[in-house]
C-alpha cells in the first residue's frame, strides 16, 4: 500500500508515508484507521505527512471533504493538533493547500513544505523533544 502511517517518539507522533500514486480510498482507509485507535490518538502531539515520494494524489475535491469529515472526527481526540505536510510536488502541494483550507475550522496548525527537512524543522521548532523515531528505533 502506497499511503502507510506509523507511530513515533512513544506514541507523541505519528509519521504519514505516501509513495508513488496515492488513492483517495488509501487516504480514507488511513484516517478511518486512525479513528478506530482513539487511545492512541489521543496521545498525539504532531504528525508528519510526507509525499516526498509520491508521484500523484488521485482525490477529487468531493473526496478531499470526505476525508475532513473523518478528520472533524479525529481533532475531538487530538486537540490542538500540530500537522506538518512536505508535498515537493505541485499537484500535492495545491491538494494539501485544499485541505489545509478546509481544516482551518479544526483547532490544528498545519504547514506545508516542499522538504522533509523543513518540516522537521518546523517541527521540531515547537515540540523541541521530537526524534521521529518509531518504536524500538534509536
Amino acid at each position: 500500500m502506497p499511503y502507510t502511517f506509523y507511530f513515533v517518539d512513544d506514541g507523541a507522533g505519528m509519521v504519514q508515508l505516501g509513495e508513488d500514486v496515492i488513492t483517495a480510498d488509501e487516504v480514507m482507509a488511513t484516517a478511518r484507521a486512525l479513528n478506530r485507535a482513539p487511545d492512541a490518538v489521543r496521545q498525539l502531539q504532531f504528525a508528519l505527512l510526507d509525499f516526498t515520494n509520491a508521484s500523484e494524489l488521485q482525490i477529487t475535491g468531493e473526496e478531499l471533504r470526505d476525508v475532513v469529515a473523518e478528520n472533524e472526527i479525529t481533532s475531538a481526540l487530538v486537540s490542538p493538533g500540530l500537522i506538518a505536510i512536505v508535498a515537493p510536488k505541485d499537484q500535492i502541494y495545491g491538494l494539501a493547500r485544499m485541505w489545509q483550507v478546509f481544516v482551518q475550522k479544526l483547532n490544528w496548525t498545519v504547514e506545508i513544505f516542499r522538504s522533509q527537512p523543513e518540516a522537521v524543522e518546523w517541527l521540531r521548532g515547537i515540540v523541541p523533544e521530537a526524534q521521529l523515531q518509531p518504536a524500538g528505533g534509536n
